[in-house]
């Protein structure tokens, strides 16, 4: 995300947690927002910031059930 438009960020942190279990080679779809500010900005004044997010961090949980091996 460009510096410039990074310091117009209301949202400076946005964490999506999803609680499900996804099967393999399987997509789910998650959603969430940034909000910044744009009084005193047009429109080309935006496009300017290059507001688009272009890498996401991801980190997974995997719980293993130990009951088969225990026995």
């Amino acid at each position: 995300m460009p510096k410039e438009f990074e310091e117009t960020l209301v949202t400076k942190q946005l964490t999506v947690t999803v609680n499900n279990e996804i099967a393999p080679k399987s997509s789910i779809e998650i959603k969430g927002s940034l909000d910044f500010k744009t009084i005193g900005l047009s429109k080309d004044d935006i496009l300017k910031l290059d507001p688009r997010i272009s890498s996401i961090k991801v980190t997974n949980e995997r719980t293993i059930n130990l009951e088969k091996w225990s026995h």
